[in-house]
């Protein structure tokens, strides 16, 4: 059995050779619209963490821990940093879900609180932030779209394949005279997809609309005919793709571009 004395020894030692720093901050709060990978969708709120401290290092000895506190949210991954430089800043990631009575649309305050120092005397500091519990769904408003945030693979990722295929790809420009010369001769989901993952792109946009405003997929001829649907192919080749992605090549992620 270890002897207390020695533990307090030890601990003692470590403290006075490592100093926490004490002009740590929460600056920035951001409750984004991005989850974890692989997780069944747990939100991150991102906050950059301050060591405004001009001599102290935060190290891996100061167990940095952040987490949330709220009555509609509980914190399912906590956020730590291992090291931050003097007068550095870093951001951290806390992974949080709402509580199972919490609806999405609910105005939710939360206190973000990250304590650091372990063993060495214990010190937290505390951010608030406020905005909608969980995830809602989009609707075609600004308001709705704009906090939209990129997900961390897409940041990640340097390289994928973008599309431009359609009218335009015909004389080389795009204009109502061609859409009849439009075929779907050489198009095959199935090729296009495995060639995708081939040449190791994790991820392809195809160009669904381009500057003619001729369309690849079916929407309503209230508002235009100008589509793959009625000319040319006659098929809606946006559907077709996305699907052989999901059947042949499950790992490629999906995305859409208008011009």
């Amino acid at each position: 059995m270890t002897d207390p004395s020695l533990l307090v020894s030890f601990l003692a030692t470590i403290c006075e050779k490592h100093v926490s720093p004490i002009g740590l901050q929460i600056n920035k709060p951001n409750i984004t619209s991005k989850w974890f990978e692989g997780s069944d969708f747990v939100q991150i709120i991102e906050v950059y963490i301050n060591n405004t401290d001009p001599k102290n290092y935060l190290t891996e000895a100061d167990n940095l821990y952040v987490r949330v506190q709220s009555k509609y949210v509980d914190t399912v991954i906590p956020g730590t940093l291992k090291r931050l430089a003097l007068e550095q800043a870093a951001i951290v990631q806390i992974g949080v879900k709402s509580k199972s009575d919490v609806k999405a649309s609910t105005d939710c305050t939360r206190i973000v609180i990250a304590k650091y120092g372990g063993a060495c005397g214990s010190k937290q500091v505390f951010q608030p932030v406020s905005g909608s519990c969980s995830f809602e769904d989009y609707t075609a408003t600004n308001a709705s779209v704009n906090p939209h945030l990129n997900p961390d693979w897409f940041n990640d990722i340097k390289y994928g394949i973008f599309i431009h295929y359609g009218p335009c790809a015909v004389p080389a420009y795009g204009n109502g005279d061609f859409f009849a010369n439009f075929t779907d001769k050489g198009f095959d989901p199935k090729e296009w997809v495995d060639l995708f993952a081939d040449a190791g792109a994790p991820y392809f946009v195809p160009t669904t609309k381009h500057h003619d405003g001729f369309t690849l997929f079916n929407f309503s001829t209230s508002i235009s005919r100008r589509s793959s649907i009625h000319y040319g192919p006659k098929k809606d080749i946006i559907r077709d793709l996305f699907a052989a992605a999901k059947k042949y090549q499950p790992h490629l992620r999906l995305g859409e571009n208008t011009m």
